[in-house]
């Protein structure tokens, strides 16, 4: 099992918060890319996402990329990325040994390159959706290829839709678990919508706590907390909305019902605020 877990800011993109969730006004908010760090008793090191890196701002200078930067401005400073970070809490880059890729939207992939020994784990629907797509087509689904390894199919590990076959029963009513790590208790989840085979991970560390990290299902706490969906406006580029809406009724029952799992969405500061008081 894994003795620690550290959420990281890479960068800040900024959208108008009506368009996130319900209720929120049409201000525009200043967003955070998350990522996580679960440290194994050994030291070596686990991602989930990587946030943004100071490359998006190269990659974005010339079409069709540049059309990325511009409908979602991004500021992200060399320092800032999660290879950068992890150097200040004293882990070099050969520390991390494996990436879980939720999905690769832009603002999940820009830090995946620096670390050339990791290993990557993410669904065989992201993946080849992902890989499938090229020039616009890529920008318009908010991929940057460029900020994926060449090598990325060889050192991965893809899992495939039959995989997602585990029901948990302590965490009904979320279903469609697939085993990553096992023996660390860690376990992907099909959590589709936002993006073609979005996964969320679950993980129960060594003191018990359990954290439920959901990527982009929902992009604010407020969504599961109040069953609060996005503006419909989204339809223009998630990959499916009622999907996206079904995931957030599904965090928002998890959520009433099993208040000990802590529900962590990959853009609200919020939540990993308060994840740090308990």
């Amino acid at each position: 099992m894994f003795k620690d877990i550290h959420f990281l800011i890479s960068g800040y993109c900024y959208a108008h918060g009506r368009i996130l969730a319900a209720g929120l006004p049409w201000t525009k908010l200043r967003i955070p890319a998350i990522s996580a760090v679960l440290i194994s008793e050994n030291g070596d090191i686990t991602l989930i996402d990587t946030g943004y890196s100071s490359r998006f701002l190269d990659i974005t200078q010339h079409f069709p990329e540049k059309l990325y930067a511009w409908v979602t401005p991004v500021e992200i400073a060399q320092q800032d990325s999660v290879k950068e970070q992890l150097k200040r809490l004293g882990y070099g880059s050969e520390k991390v040994k494996n990436i879980i890729v939720t999905h690769f939207h832009g603002d999940h992939t820009g830090g995946l390159l620096d670390f050339p020994m990791a290993r990557f784990y993410c669904s065989e629907r992201a993946w080849y959706f992902a890989k499938s797509l090229t020039g616009f087509q890529a920008v318009k689904n908010a991929i940057l290829k460029a900020q994926i390894p060449q090598d990325f199919e060889e050192r991965a590990v893809l899992i495939p839709d039959s995989e997602f076959t585990i029901s948990l029963k302590d965490v009904e009513p979320l279903h469609s678990f697939a085993a990553i790590f096992e023996d660390h208790k860690l376990y992907g989840i099909k959590l589709e919508g936002h993006a073609v085979g979005q996964m969320g991970v679950l993980v129960e560390l060594q003191d018990k706590r359990r954290i439920l990290m959901v990527a982009d299902a929902c992009w604010l706490s407020r969504s599961f907390q109040q069953n609060a969906f996005p503006s419909a406006l989204t339809k223009l580029f998630v990959a499916d909305y009622a999907c996206m809406t079904q995931n957030i009724s599904w965090l928002y029952a998890l959520h009433q019902k099993h208040s000990d799992i802590y529900i962590v969405p990959f853009h609200c500061q919020e939540a990993i605020r308060d994840f740090q008081k308990i």
